[in-house]
């Protein structure tokens, strides 16, 4: 649908704000830092966020490394609770790491741990900061936080600090009318202030030998040499108004369990137990495995690896399937800009509602347009991406 004249010119107001708030950023980095470096001795990498966020950014820990083999790189990193997985659950051991650094909500829910903090990590003589944003909603006071936080350390240089979108300006129209580039590219543009220019992305799990054969022997044992479709699902989300109803998920499943002969994997972490066992019900035992709750995060990487697709709703392990060049069908809300989050890469089916009559900011509107997409709807994507493998 085109934009009419009223939300093109809110459009262009958004896109202005934010040049101007990103122009005061660029005053206060040039400010405070010099230019990138050309060759640093130890580089800290700011990125925090779950499982998504951390897939959708190893390209760019991927392409630091590239240009800069030599340097001790450390990652910092948060997921802001214990109970949520992020980079500490499945980054361990990554070759483009020489050290990883996490911290929670309460290690700096005061001005007097956020300055030990700083003071600790100070003492390790970073020369250069990257700072990789956190997610669409970051405030442009966040980001000044961020600025400070990283003259605090005594870093020499510092960039990657930009406003991306304004959740508080024209929100509807901006899901409504954008067309977001996917975030994996869109973080290796801000590589570019650096002067590093990846060819093109790469991703790599440290996933051992001995659990991809564990994982492997695990799968041979359960279904032999059997040609149909294994299908890796997962219904949960971190925030409950991106998921779809479980029983959807098991219509869609006895669709294509009938249809194809299909299998599943049926994945997620112990509060998703009680989703994967309402879809296992409508599924015969033999097609289906149920590890939710009771595998790690590089051992469900593994099982993914070994699946023809992902279905699922709008979570991390639907970047994870996408980053193993698996196709993806996936649900999504409208959240986020249009596009933004889809999985990267080629042959999705990504199935999204917009231009609805209510609040964007409103949970129950956001999870509205996640129930609107039908059953029937999600098996014909999935039929696409079967007849594509």
């Amino acid at each position: 649908m085109n934009p009419s004249a009223s939300a093109r010119f809110q459009l262009f107001i958004v896109r202005q704000y934010i040049g101007l708030l990103n122009f005061f950023l660029r005053i206060i980095q040039s400010i405070l830092f010099s230019r990138p470096l050309k060759n640093p001795k130890s580089i800290l990498v700011y990125k925090v966020g779950n499982i998504g966020d951390i897939v959708c950014a190893i390209p760019c820990f991927i392409a630091i490394r590239r240009a800069y083999p030599d340097a001790k790189i450390t990652l910092l990193t948060s997921t802001g609770t214990k109970s949520v997985p992020g980079a500490e659950d499945f980054l361990k051991g990554a070759w483009y790491f020489d050290e990883m650094k996490v911290y929670y909500s309460q290690d700096i829910d005061s001005w007097g741990k956020r300055t030990a903090l700083a003071k600790t990590l100070r003492q390790n003589n970073y020369d250069l900061f990257i700072h990789i944003p956190a997610h669409d909603w970051t405030s442009f006071f966040t980001i000044i936080r961020n600025i400070f936080f990283a003259k605090m350390l005594g870093v020499k240089s510092a960039y990657g600090f930009q406003v991306r979108t304004v959740i508080n300006l024209f929100w509807k129209t901006q899901i409504d009318y954008s067309l977001g580039e996917k975030e994996v590219d869109t973080l290796l543009d801000l590589l570019k202030e650096g002067g590093i220019k990846p060819v093109k992305p790469e991703f790599d799990f440290p996933i051992s030998k001995e659990t991809e054969e564990k994982v492997s022997q695990f799968i041979r044992n359960k279904w032999q040499d059997s040609k149909a479709p294994l299908i890796a699902i997962l219904a949960g989300s971190k925030r409950k108004y991106k998921e779809w109803q479980p029983e959807k998920f098991g219509e869609v499943a006895v669709y294509l369990q009938n249809k194809y002969g299909a299998r599943f994997v049926i994945l997620g972490n112990e509060k998703d137990i009680p989703d994967a066992e309402i879809i296992s019900r409508h599924l015969l035992k033999e097609n289906a495995l149920v590890v939710a709750g009771e595998c790690s995060v590089p051992e469900s990487i593994a099982l993914t690896k070994q699946c023809d697709f992902f279905l699922g709703v709008d979570n991390g392990f639907m970047h994870i399937a996408a980053a193993l060049g698996k196709p993806v069908v996936a649900l999504f809300c409208i959240l986020n800009i249009y596009g933004k989050w889809f999985p990267y890469g080629e042959g999705h089916e990504c199935l999204y509602k917009r231009f609805l009559n209510c609040d964007y900011k409103n949970p129950e509107c956001i999870k509205k347009s996640i129930e609107m997409i039908s059953v029937d709807e999600v098996k014909a994507a999935c039929d696409r991406v079967i007849s594509r493998l």
